[in-house]
């Protein structure tokens, strides 16, 4: 447990202050895993935990005499952190006495100097419940390949001592009989009957001309027009009664094509006085 009163120390920079902070809670708030600083790294980093033989790790209560008959260092503690120029030193390995901590009885890494407020029960990390354990894969069956069908163009009729069918050597199923199940007897195609072409009338396309959102033909339209007008004015014999309606079409044919001229003349930035 972090003491309730941390050491007061004087860090030089505010950001040096708040990364202590920041490591001590990390250290204290990790449960499977005991965190030091590294130099080499210039943060944390985890320390190894000594193990036996059978790769168990070893108690807490004889932690600190197997890394001195093993010559192995203890955890190094937040000191260079808080005075960057102090060398970094080894935590103590013990067990806590004092009195009222819930931590009272257990073996924790803690400052030599208590000083930089490193902290670490490691009581709870050694614990069973928060140790790494291998967890065997979920054991999920093999399916068995689905059964493949063969369509009946792909068999070729046997010789008549036999009645079976055989199928052909080197030829797969096709992956359209498959999913489509063309085989079966009651699959019918559905005929495709494509929709009818629809010309505009000339009555459509002078409409266009003047539409009142996208006024204005196309060249296809404007030529199908123009053939339309001219096929209507070579007509012969020409009723007298029906002249005027000739002689009608023959007018909008050439205000069509004088307005083309105009436009064409227009997109060539050439002026046309209508005087001349």
């Amino acid at each position: 447990m972090l003491p309730s009163s941390p050491p007061s120390y004087h860090a030089k920079t505010i950001t040096g202050a708040t990364c202590l902070q920041r490591y001590q809670r990390q250290i204290f708030n990790s449960r499977q895993e005991v965190l030091h600083f590294d130099e080499i790294k210039n943060g944390l980093s985890i320390w190894k935990w000594p193990t036996d033989s059978s790769g168990e790790r070893i108690h807490p209560s004889i932690l600190a005499e197997f890394c001195l008959s093993h010559e192995l260092t203890h955890p190094i503690c937040l000191c260079p952190v808080y005075a960057p120029h102090s060398p970094p030193r080894q935590a103590l390995i013990l067990r806590s006495d004092q009195f009222g901590s819930r931590h009272c009885g257990e073996y924790i890494a803690k400052c030599s100097e208590d000083t930089c407020g490193y902290f670490v029960p490691l009581q709870r990390i050694y614990s069973p419940e928060n140790s790494v354990k291998f967890v065997a894969s979920r054991a999920v069956p093999q399916r068995d390949r689905p059964a493949t069908r063969t369509a009946a163009s792909n068999l070729q009729t046997a010789p008549a001592s036999s009645s079976k069918p055989v199928p052909l050597p080197k030829r797969g199923l096709k992956r359209s009989y498959a999913l489509l199940d063309i085989s079966e007897p009651h699959f019918i195609i559905p005929p495709f009957h494509p929709p009818a072409q629809h010309f505009a009338s000339e009555t459509e396309l002078l409409m266009k001309l003047d539409d009142f959102t996208q006024p204005g033909l196309y060249e296809p339209e404007f030529r199908a027009l123009i053939n339309m007008l001219g096929k209507y004015a070579r007509r012969q014999p020409i009723d007298p009664r029906r002249e005027h309606v000739l002689v009608e079409w023959r007018t909008i044919s050439l205000h069509l094509e004088m307005k083309v001229m105009s436009r064409k003349l227009k997109s060539n930035h050439t002026i046309i006085d209508s005087t001349q």
